[in-house]
């Protein structure tokens, strides 16, 4: 079985699209005092339509090995071996948690919007993974699904 869930967050398109259309006007019109000189502006658009494109959505696909988060056009991306999962649960972020990558007490969470998230506990390591969705029930199925069909197929080695 194979779960893929995609959220985009409208909330980083208008913000950074914003932001790169006053820039744009800004530079354009020549605003302010000190008008942005040419280079300035380069970067600042450039760094800006970078961000954008890096986090505009996140992609979590749940294979039948492993969990792959992919933000925006894929450059950034996270590989989970479901194998070594002990544990999940429905779980719900605190507001000031945030979006994007970031780094909790006790672990690492990749969010795009909203509080609600998948926490994922691991044989080999204390730390734990959030992985923020809009259905943590379905992702925790798939996830169990998966867990399933590996220990049967290990049951199957050991008996032949």
């Amino acid at each position: 079985m194979k779960y893929i869930e995609k959220q985009i967050s409208w909330f980083l398109i208008f913000f950074f699209t914003s932001m790169i259309t006053l820039l744009t006007l800004s530079y354009y019109f020549q605003w302010g005092d000190e008008p942005l000189d040419s280079t300035v502006f380069l970067i600042i658009l450039s760094l800006l339509a970078l961000c954008l494109l890096l986090f505009f959505k996140m992609q979590t696909i749940v294979d039948k090995d492993c969990i792959k988060i992919f933000f925006g056009i894929g450059l950034i991306c996270k590989k989970i071996n479901i194998k070594n999962i002990k544990h999940l649960e429905p779980v719900r972020n605190k507001w000031f948690y945030g979006w994007g990558i970031r780094m909790l007490k006790n672990g690492w969470l990749y969010n795009i919007k909203g509080l609600k998230a998948v926490e994922l506990k691991f044989n080999d390591r204390k730390s734990v993974i959030r992985i923020g969705t809009k259905n943590p029930e379905k992702i925790i199925s798939a996830i169990e699904l998966c867990i399933e069909t590996i220990k049967r197929k290990q049951k199957n080695k050991i008996i032949y």
